[in-house]
């Protein structure tokens, strides 16, 4: 009977016994001892010392080179049928510096084959170890292979080059090689050790002496096994009244050169722990199979439905494959309740006097408990800075409805003691003393965040710009109609201008803070960043459609996008220390996470729409509650455990009161004149934006008033240019519904544009009125004159401060 007819006959069997189809294999194709060099196969070459020392007994009286045969044979019965393995010995011949011989090509495992070739090798010769792993690497990228567990057994020092550069060599060829090194029978002094640890270490493996034949052969028994290691980790401590999520993360490495399997990762709690045991949703991960050396991680977070905040929780992470021993990996984390400073990081714990400057977000509106001896800007004792550190050790200057213009230019639509305007940040800021610490929101109302989801629930329609909303203005209406259908190029314009003034103003707190390190909150992701539909958010927002909830979903991202990016850069470019001092506390932004959102009926930490509110209760809408600002509070507490504070500067300044002394001299002797300067040459201009449409001129650089009606007494009203969305100002309006509100031109802004006011109305909708404005070039007498004294009073402000440091030289320190 013919090799074909008994194929085919075998064939037919088959399928009358299985069911399955076998096609005959042409005999074109490759004899199973030709090599099989496969991209994603990961081979284990042995390569191995036959020179003349071999020949000598080991410890246990066995001749080195029958020990080290045993050893092979043993490692070639255990390892998995898939393995892609080959044999180098070295020397070739009786001595000299060769390359060894490659007397099993890497292939699929073939035991018969293999064992017979393992049986034939014999002692003699030097010890050419470098050349021969050379050799061997460069066999393996002539084949195809990227990458390879290389198994080098030696019984001493190579007698020809150094190996251990050639190691490095074969990595930078392209070559992703591990050495792990076997030292037979070495004695204790004898260089070798030091020669193979290197090879080893260069390359991520493992150096292992054995000191007879059978050490060497469960050694090399090992390399035949799958061994796969786990880690787990999660943090120490958990704030059950602040926290809504404990993040597990577990990961796997393949310690072993074969290919793990279907490998798989499970966690549990242990329900015996005091603080009982949550449940884990999709408590098992399926990861497929793990390349040697390989490592994959994966994560959990389980919601926190425990009542309890005190006790500890005790979780086990497992990993379970084919062919690999399963292995566990636990920890505890304890509950605790409240917030305390002991767990922050060194950022935090050195801090004795913080400064929150900024917005809403900061200041506590939604908080509750407002102070109102602070004007309308509803400083709150349960925002995050005083949860955190607690009232005596913060000084808190942040405003509800400040845009960046306010840091710099006082509010006059809000009184500080019943008739003086409301300060700029910048101002307040100059009287604090010994600041260690300052942390900050904005941007947020620069481009209306919360009124936009406000005015979503309010039936408007949000997937149009708010300032299309309200009468047509001839020099907007062109572009309304234009992005009407374009809204994110719109909201895209609008962040990228208030990124750049972000920019600015992170560089202007630096400058105006001394040494203190600046933390840069994001803006707390108020609706869910999951897709749950509309209909889950229907109590927190009510009326508001998918296609709305997605659109507020993608302008909170990107908002928090655009003050990472506007941190990031003031980082990079080193201005005034700010690689080191500058933060940004990127945890924030999942504070109330997954399950306090104002989308979550049962308990959201942020203030619902629901039914409409009149008058001032309005500005509380879409904020932190006193829970979410302690959410906030454990956010960052979490993550200063985790960032490294900026290094002390060490040398000694001019003391902070001669420079206060001399920059507010200064800057208050210009501002002067220069107001009397151009109060003279050009008047300060009112413009009626809820009067009959017509065309108003101002000069760049100058204040102008704007007047609005028709709003909710106490509602805040934002005012703005609309063409370059530049927000300018905010203010309350009176018992009467009316605002006024002045706010300075920007300098640099010139040509047609349209200002604005907006703000909701006492039927609850989103009220935008607006004129037309002609932004002519700033008064020259006015400004000549301020440069030419700003010129004189610098120099003697300079002068003061000067003989101010020489004098405090002089005088000897206290005892």
């Amino acid at each position: 009977m013919t090799v074909l007819r008994r194929a085919v006959l075998a064939a037919a069997a088959l399928v009358m016994a299985t069911g399955v189809f076998v096609v005959p294999v042409s005999p074109t194709a490759a004899a199973p001892s030709d090599p099989i060099p496969l991209a994603a196969s990961h081979p284990v070459l042995l390569v191995v010392d036959t020179s003349g020392s071999m020949g000598d007994d080991d410890v246990a009286g066995v001749q080195k080179i029958e020990g080290a045969k045993t050893g092979l044979l043993r490692l070639l019965n255990r390892l998995p049928q898939q393995t892609v393995m080959g044999l180098r010995h070295y020397p070739a011949g009786s001595g000299g510096c060769d390359t060894g011989e490659e007397v099993i090509d890497v292939a699929k495992r073939a035991p018969a084959s293999m064992s017979a070739e393992i049986r034939t090798l014999t002692a003699s010769g030097d010890t050419p170890t470098a050349e021969a792993l050379q050799a061997a690497g460069e066999d393996l990228l002539r084949n195809g292979f990227t990458e390879a567990t290389i198994i080098v057994v030696s019984d001493g020092q190579s007698t020809c080059a150094d190996p251990c550069p050639v190691a490095r060599k074969l990595i930078s060829s392209g070559l992703s090689v591990t050495i792990d090194t076997i030292g037979f029978s070495l004695a204790a002094d004898d260089p070798a050790h030091q020669e193979l640890t290197c090879l080893s270490d260069a390359t991520g493996g493992t150096y292992t002496p054995a000191d007879s034949a059978d050490s060497l052969a469960d050694r090399l028994s090992q390399f035949g096994e799958a061994i796969v290691s786990l880690d787990a980790k999660a943090a120490g401590t958990f704030y059950p009244e602040s926290q809504t999520e404990l993040e597990v993360t577990a990961t796997v490495t393949n310690s072993s050169s074969q290919l793990v399997t279907d490998v798989r990762v499970d966690l549990r709690f242990l329900p015996g722990a005091s603080a009982g045991a949550p449940a884990v949703v999709a408590p098992l991960r399926i990861l497929g199979n793990l390349e040697a050396g390989k490592r994959r991680e994966v994560s959990w977070r389980v919601p926190m439905t425990t009542a309890k905040t005190q006790g500890e929780l005790k979780y086990t992470a497992r990993a379970i494959s084919s062919g690999a021993r399963p292995v566990e990996k636990g920890g505890t984390v304890k509950l605790r309740a409240g917030l305390s400073i002991d767990d922050a990081g060194k950022l935090f714990q050195d801090a004795d006097h913080v400064v929150v400057l900024g917005d809403s977000f900061s200041s506590g509106e939604g908080g509750g408990r407002y102070e109102e001896a602070m004007g309308a800007c509803h400083r709150s004792p349960n925002t995050y800075a005083v949860q955190l550190f607690g009232q005596a050790r913060v000084t808190n200057l942040a405003c509800s409805g400040a845009v960046v213009k306010d840091h710099s230019d006082p509010n006059y639509g809000r009184a500080e003691d019943g008739t003086s305007p409301l300060r700029s940040q910048r101002a307040q800021l100059k009287d604090v003393d010994d600041i260690d610490l300052v942390m900050l929101t904005m941007g947020g109302n620069d481009v209306h965040f919360a009124d936009i989801i406000t005015n979503c629930a309010a039936g408007v329609g949000c997937d149009g710009l708010l300032i299309c909303t309200g009468r047509q203005i001839p020099s907007l209406k062109a572009s309304c109609e234009a992005e009407a259908s374009a809204n994110p190029v719109f909201w895209e314009f609008a962040l990228g201008d208030l990124r750049t003034q972000l920019v600015e103003y992170y560089k202007t707190v630096l400058g105006e803070t001394g040494a203190a390190p600046v933390v840069v909150l994001p803006y707390v992701n108020v609706v869910p960043v999951d897709d749950r539909g509309a209909n889950a958010c229907f109590s927190g927002l009510p009326g508001v459609s998918r296609q709305e909830l997605e659109l507020i979903r993608w302008l909170q991202g990107e908002l928090n996008r655009k003050i990472a990016s506007a941190v990031a850069e003031v980082r990079d470019s080193g201005t005034a220390d700010a690689g080191s001092r500058l933060h940004y506390a990127a945890e924030v932004e999942t504070a109330v996470l997954p399950n306090h959102t104002i989308c979550d009926t049962r308990d959201p930490w942020v203030v619902p729409i629901g039914e409409k509110l009149n008058g001032r209760e309005k500005n509380e809408l879409v904020h932190p509650t006193a829970a979410g600002y302690q959410a906030i509070a454990g956010a960052l507490l979490r993550w200063s455990s985790r960032e490294n504070p900026p290094p002390l500067d060490d040398s000694v300044p001019i003391p902070a009161s001669y420079l206060n002394t001399g920059v507010n001299a200064i800057g208050g002797a210009v501002d002067g004149v220069k107001g009397w300067i151009d109060d003279r040459v050009d008047a300060v201009r009112e413009i009626d934006l809820s009067g009959p449409l017509r065309n108003f001129t101002a000069p760049a650089g100058r204040p102008i008033t704007l007047f609005g009606s028709g709003y909710a007494p106490g509602v805040l009203v934002t005012v703005g240019i609309a063409s370059t969305m530049q927000t300018l100002g905010s203010a309350y309006a009176d018992e009467n519904g009316e605002v006024r509100l002045t706010v300075t031109v920007p300098a640099e802004l010139g040509g047609d544009h349209t200002v604005y006011a907006a703000g909701f109305d006492p039927d609850g909708n989103y009220l935008v009125q607006g004129q037309a404005l002609e932004v002519t070039d700033p008064p020259i007498w006015g400004s000549l004159g301020v440069g030419l004294l700003g010129a004189l009073l610098i120099l003697g402000g300079w002068l003061v401060v000067r003989v101010a440091w020489r004098r405090r030289q002089a005088v000897p320190d206290a005892a």
